[in-house]
């Protein structure tokens, strides 16, 4: 472990609650208290006044015109949130603060305190692509923006977990190329299979999908379902596993489990479980930054088959860990697929094994905690 840099660890949330980003904050925190000697947690922040006041003038904007206001990425909140960080350090010993998902936490500090930043996406990327920033007011657009250019502009270095967060932050928000890399994120499983568990030959009589998440609409639960009935059309032995939400599904071969606890161990054992048992993750997201759900399926040797959209393609690796399908295509393409998968079932074992390889060289958070820990140490060292 290293004496030297002193880290704060910079989030508005509870970084030690593995709801905070999906439990990706509390498995960050954990991979740098293995490296460093000292890790200061400086979250929460609480957003006070100016996080509501920002909700009301969102609702107030869409009501009058239709349009929304960003209150995440505004000016009033930065710079608030900037007062609160240079009170929570003022007698503290850090030589650098590590901030996920911290733009507007950083974008507007008056510190010495170098800071990197680290995310999944952009303020661009989102833009007309999560419903949260869709028809954003001229003046929400303007003061997001600007947010998003002073945070990533003023980084000592930008950590992202592939090319489409990093791409965007260089060309959509002014990132110097050398400042910015690129590492995935791994699986969010506190019990990782071992590989041999992972690699267990399914049940070949059935093919099984599990559909996992929340959002039945963004995740592409509609398409998924459509799916699912083509195949059974087509006489295909076909299983659903639904976990996570309830769509209000009644059909012979589907089991609907509308709400999993994966924060404690008897959850986080069922969505192992399922996965474990399943031939394939099947979520053809709408909208997507990344997707940490494919990550936990490649640790349990189940391939995924996903929509090419956002940032999948970097927590999917095409043809080793799951297929991307293209953005437009239809149910029946996918039901191809499966069908075709399902006729020569006995190489599945191979999607399997190439599925894990992926978790175990690229795709985990002990080589995120490496890769993080050689960045830090050398940007600070020029300091």
């Amino acid at each position: 472990m290293h004496d030297f840099p002193r880290i704060g660890f910079l989030t508005a949330t509870d970084p030690h609650d593995k709801r905070s980003w999906s439990g990706i904050h509390s498995v960050m925190l954990e991979e740098l208290k293995k490296r460093f000697c000292h890790v200061e947690v400086l979250g929460p922040l609480d957003g006070g006044l100016p996080l509501k006041l920002g909700k009301i003038r969102n609702r107030l904007t869409r009501m009058f015109t239709g349009k929304a206001f960003d209150y995440s990425h505004s000016e009033r909140l930065s710079k608030h949130y900037a007062k609160l960080v240079a009170e929570k350090i003022r007698d503290k010993k850090i030589d650098v603060l590590i901030a996920p998902t911290g733009s507007t936490l950083v974008a507007h500090l008056e510190l010495s305190i170098p800071y990197a930043l680290i995310s999944d996406t952009t303020f661009a990327n989102m833009v007309d692509y999560y419903p949260a920033y869709t028809s954003l007011s001229t003046s929400s657009l303007i003061q997001s923006h600007e947010t998003e250019d002073k945070a990533i502009q003023n980084a000592l270095f930008c950590a992202y977990p592939g090319q489409w967060a990093a791409t965007s932050a260089i060309r959509d928000h002014g990132a110097q190329s050398e400042k910015v890399f690129r590492i995935p994120f791994g699986a969010n499983l506190r019990n990782v299979p071992e590989r041999k568990q992972a690699l267990t030959i399914r049940d070949n009589s059935v093919l099984r999908l599990l559909f996992l998440g929340v959002d039945w609409q963004r995740k592409g639960g509609p398409l998924v379902l459509e799916t699912f009935r083509l195949l059974q059309a087509h006489n295909i032995p076909v299983q659903l596993e639904i976990i996570g939400c309830d769509p209000g599904i009644s059909n012979e071969g589907i089991t609907v489990v509308p709400f999993v606890n994966k924060n404690d161990a008897d959850g986080e054992k069922r969505i192992t479980d399922a996965l474990l048992r399943s031939h394939f993750l099947f979520l053809p997201s709408v909208a997507e930054c990344y997707g940490i759900v494919f990550c936990e399926a490649a640790a349990c040797g189940t391939p995924s088959v996903a929509r090419k959209t956002g940032g999948i393609a970097d927590a999917l690796v095409e043809g080793k860990s799951g297929i991307l399908f293209p953005a437009e295509a239809t149910a029946a393409a996918y039901a191809d697929f499966f069908a075709a998968h399902f006729l020569q079932i006995e190489n599945h074992g191979k999607w399997m094994v190439s599925s894990r390889d992926v978790y175990e060289q690229t795709h985990n958070w002990e080589r995120w905690g490496d890769e993080m820990e050689k960045m830090i140490k050398a940007f600070c060292q020029h300091q």
